[in-house]
């Protein structure tokens, strides 16, 4: 196992009855420190991407065996990741700029990123006998199920949304692979961006870049409207 640390930017929204967020003193930014143990194998293809961005073009050939073999014991670690600390595996997810140096072939092997608008379904399975009457037993689960058009995902959650209920029209914001999507807990997704100035927000399937702190709170404004 390997350390993760990491700061993470959450925006908290308080959801009104059609679960857009409310406006705007109802939303909030926040920076919270996230730290925990990960498969190490994850923070050795970290490692190896850092190192292959910043190869020169003549040397990153030399690079890639060792970054294949990583790449899938990686592929190999990731359901389990993903259903035991989705938000790890959604902060382990190399960047667009990251992704843009690896071979194209590569991209099928890694998780991809997907920001929509969709359905979110939770299921309760109960397998518990009649002789507990209204009680549950350890057999009885929740599941969650993410549908994107013709594609349904197994959804991993955590968070604020484990306090979500059934939604026809959610804003979705996760990493997905081989029909399983670590989902992110906020509806309104904010990241650094990828120019390394300003921030990306996420809402809906529709990805916006604003300058600072200021044009972010603007921008958090819009979002309540429909």
């Amino acid at each position: 196992m390997a350390l993760l640390e990491r700061s993470v930017l959450h925006v908290r929204t308080t959801l009104g009855v059609d679960r857009r967020p409310l406006p705007p003193e109802a939303s909030t930014v926040e920076t919270v420190a996230f730290r925990r143990e990960v498969p190490a194998v994850f923070m050795a293809f970290a490692d190896w991407m850092n190192r292959y961005g910043q190869a020169r073009l003549d040397a990153r050939a030399a690079l890639l065996d060792e970054g294949k073999g990583l790449l899938e014991a990686r592929r190999a670690a990731w359901p389990e990741l993903a259903h035991r600390d989705p938000e790890a595996a959604l902060l382990l997810s190399p960047s667009s700029a990251q992704r843009a140096l690896l071979p194209a072939e590569w991209s099928s092997r890694l998780e991809r990123v997907v920001a929509a608008e969709g359905f979110y379904g939770v299921r309760a399975t109960c397998n518990h006998g009649a002789e507990l009457g209204d009680g549950h037993s350890a057999d009885c689960r929740i599941d969650h199920d993410v549908i994107l058009g013709d594609e349904v995902f197994a959804a991993s959650i955590y968070g604020a949304r484990g306090r979500r209920l059934t939604e026809e029209n959610a804003s979705l914001y996760g990493v997905a692979l081989d029909g399983l999507i670590a989902l992110h807990e906020d509806d309104v997704v904010v990241q650094p961006a990828v120019s390394g100035a300003g921030f990306d927000v996420f809402y809906r399937g529709r990805t916006m870049s604003v300058a600072d702190a200021t044009a972010l709170s603007l921008q958090l404004k819009t979002l309540a409207t429909p």
